[in-house]
């Protein structure tokens, strides 16, 4: 495993253990959330707000799946629809490659978090 590996592993379970009990419930009220499913199990979600994806998870057996990919283009579809030109994102390291395969730019210094921030412009002919 790498060292992004293991500090992916390592923030996803500061970010799940610092998560209030009610931020499901905040974010569904606040923002826009998808979610994907297999067999009537979620096995990922998708948080926007405005050009912002605020968060994507893909559970461990759903990884590697498409699943993450599928999420993703209909959030941008989404947002594209709103007359957005660009989507942002903060990107824990262990998940920046698999944002550069989707377009995604890094788009300044790591935050406080270390979290990447990203940035994918909307094409004329996407």
């Amino acid at each position: 495993m790498s060292l992004a590996d293991d500090f992916g592993h390592a923030a996803a379970e500061r970010w799940a253990n610092s998560a209030s009990s009610d931020r499901a419930a905040l974010a569904i009220k606040h923002n826009s959330v998808w979610v994907a499913e297999c067999e009537s199990v979620v096995v990922g979600w998708i948080e926007v707000k405005a050009a912002t994806i605020k968060g994507l998870y893909v559970t461990p057996s759903a990884s590697h799946s498409g699943v993450g990919s599928l999420l993703m283009a209909y959030a941008e579809s989404a947002i594209r629809a709103q007359g957005e030109i660009t989507v942002n994102l903060d990107a824990s390291p262990n998940a920046l490659p698999f944002y550069a395969r989707l377009g995604y730019k890094v788009a300044g210094d790591p935050n406080l978090d270390s979290s990447v921030p990203m940035v994918k412009y909307f094409g004329n002919d996407a």
